[in-house]
């Protein structure tokens, strides 16, 4: 069963490494409309537009 994320809003915590990184990278692409990354420093990101 795959789980919806498109128009959904996303809140992963340890988002910096490890699996926390990889969930927020399928959310992306599978297109949630906002994702909350919860890190132990700031976080960058490839993508400009997620960083906000």
């Amino acid at each position: 069963m795959e789980m919806q994320i498109a128009d959904k809003v996303i809140l992963v915590s340890g988002a910096n490494r490890g699996i926390g990184h990889a969930l927020v990278e399928e959310a992306l692409k599978r297109g949630a409309k906002k994702i909350y990354a919860g890190t132990r420093g700031p976080l960058t990101h490839s993508d400009p537009v997620s960083c906000r």
